[in-house]
This record gives structure tokens, C-alpha cells and sequence, in this order.
């Protein structure tokens, strides 16, 4: 939400505080069978068998898209570098830091152990690849949540694994101006929230 215009940021702070009844988009994400499917992966060592359990789930999908896009995200992932590697997956903690009022959550998909170092990993499961700008922002705010609850973890610790282009970013410094940026977009929530 960092770039968008106040009247999109409305729109979209309307849609999370008034969903539509029976809407689950803010609740159940769209590639959870996906994503679990690849936790399950490196769960049990790399194995196909899990990427195929979530495969038959996603096959169930009343929804053609979704079905399509989460079938697409496990094939992706499949052919990656990123399925190569060895991880130990641990739990994520729930994390947040507060500014005037909003909160903010540190949401990766995974959080890994990988040559006895931690990483919090998140995944673009999308058709389209992610902007680097994006992913780099991603990052850097997840990486100062972490801290401001009180945690350590060098930068490099954080990675955004696009499956798209089968590429990870990650970045040794994190920029000031990313969070000064999300500071006052913080402040314009913390103002729209309540007329909403």
C-alpha cells in the first residue's frame, strides 16, 4: 500500500474493515494449499509425495482459478532452484509492531533453519513476477517488525523467493526511507480507519 493514492488505500481499508458476508479474502489466503504443500516438502526432506497431496487438494477446488493458480504455484516451485535446497522448517512466531495505532504483522510463508542459520522466507506464488522494489520493501519492513519485537536477525536473514522467474532477493542493509514511508503511510490508516 506504500505507493498507492489515498483513495485506493481507502478502498482497500473499506474491504478489510467491511467484507462482504461470506467473504474469506482476508482470512483464508489464496495459495495456502500451495504454500502448505511446500512446507510439507521440506518437512519431510524433499519429499514429491507432499507436493502431490496438495496437488489432489487443489485438483477439489470449486473454483477454477484458484485450482489453476495453486496447481500452477506447486509446478513452479517443483522446477525451482529454490525446492534444491535444504532447509529444517520451524515455526513462525506471531510478531507485530505497533505505529499509531496500526498494526503491523511479520507474515512470512516460511521460517527455516538452513546451515544452522534462521531465515523467514516469502513466496510469490502469482502468474506475474513480483517487483523487485516490492519484494526489497517486503523485506525490509518485515526485518524491522522483527527487531521492534525485540529479536535479532541479520538482513540477509530475510528472502523473497519469486517462483516465477526462479529468483530470490535479499539484501545486506535495510533502507531508511522504506520505513520512514511506511511510518507515515501508518499515520494516513490510523486517520482513514476510523471514518470508514
Amino acid at each position: 500500500m506504500l505507493l498507492l493514492p489515498a483513495h485506493s488505500q481507502a478502498r482497500i481499508l473499506t474491504e478489510q474493515k467491511h467484507p462482504k458476508v461470506g467473504s474469506q479474502a482476508f482470512k483464508v489466503p489464496y495459495y495456502r494449499t500451495a504454500i502448505g504443500g511446500m512446507v510439507a516438502f521440506f518437512r519431510k526432506g524433499g519429499s514429491v509425495a507432499e507436493l502431490d497431496k496438495a496437488r489432489v487438494k487443489a485438483q477439489n477446488f470449486n473454483q477454477r482459478a484458484k485450482r489453476t493458480n495453486n496447481l500452477r504455484a506447486i509446478d513452479s516451485f517443483q522446477k525451482s532452484r529454490f525446492s534444491g535446497r535444504a532447509f529444517e522448517v520451524a515455526t513462525s512466531p506471531r510478531l507485530s509492531a505497533t505505529i499509531d495505532n496500526v498494526e503491523i504483522r511479520l507474515s512470512p510463508d516460511l521460517r527455516v533453519m538452513e546451515e544452522s542459520k534462521t531465515k523467514f522466507i516469502y513466496l510469490n506464488c502469482k502468474a506475474e513476477a513480483i517487483d523487485s522494489g516490492l519484494a526489497r520493501r517486503t523485506l525490509e519492513i518485515g526485518h524491522w517488525v522483527f527487531e521492534k519485537a525485540g529479536h535479532e536477525l541479520p538482513m540477509m536473514g530475510f528472502e523473497y523467493v519469486d517462483l516465477v522467474t526462479d529468483q530470490t532477493y535479499s539484501y545486506k542493509t535495510r533502507r531508511r526511507k522504506t520505513i520512514t514511508a511506511m511510518q507515515e503511510n501508518a499515520k494516513v490508516i490510523s486517520v482513514l480507519w476510523p471514518s470508514l
